[in-house]
């Protein structure tokens, strides 16, 4: 979840996430991944996948943290520039364990996706990509919570390309592409 406050022609980013217990708004900053940050999903609460992995130590992979203004860290996400520019696809996001709805049935924080996609489209405008941003919906589940509440849509055009990337970073998984463009992140902010 996140805010766009407008004012005289500027938009600015104003990420929040909401803390379950009193249902209030908790603003964040995202910035760059540290070292230590990527070492904590390591670290008991261990969280379900290490970010000092190789798979996500390329260094076209841009990590991005997610923390309260307080500095706790909430979320990772790994980003990465496609083509010439072309797209950011949005590799893998993930949520600490004490709001990880896998690894806990209560949640401390919800509305952490929402703000790590609508990060990745701040993330392709800032890097000349239009807003375009692809993501792979990992069950079925998320395809339909991607569609119905995101307006995302399978991307069909560039499902080729995408699965020959993918393949090469996920050595052979292959699933559904979805696709979030500007004029559908109204639905988002």
């Amino acid at each position: 979840m996140c805010g766009i406050i407008e004012e005289i022609g500027f938009m600015y980013f104003a990420p929040f996430i909401v803390r379950a217990e009193h249902e209030r708004k908790v603003p964040v900053v995202i910035e760059r991944a540290t070292a230590e940050d990527l070492k904590a999903t390591a670290k008991v609460p261990k969280w379900q996948t290490d970010w000092t992995s190789e798979y996500l130590a390329d260094e076209k992979i841009e990590k991005y943290s997610l923390k309260t203004k307080e500095g706790n860290l909430i979320a990772l996400g790994a980003y990465r520039v496609m083509g010439r520019k072309a797209y950011v696809y949005i590799l893998y996001l993930e949520s600490a364990p004490a709001s990880n709805p896998t690894l806990t049935a209560k949640r401390e924080y919800y509305g952490i996706g929402e703000v790590m996609i609508a990060f990745g489209i701040k993330f392709s405008i800032d890097s000349g990509c239009r807003g375009d941003v692809l993501f792979e919906a990992k069950t079925p589940e998320l395809a339909r919570h991607y569609e119905k509440d995101f307006h995302a849509r399978p991307e069909t055009n560039c499902q080729g390309l995408f699965n020959q990337i993918h393949r090469k970073l996920t050595k052979g998984a292959r699933s559904t592409v979805w696709l979030l463009t500007p004029h559908l992140t109204d639905y988002i902010f």
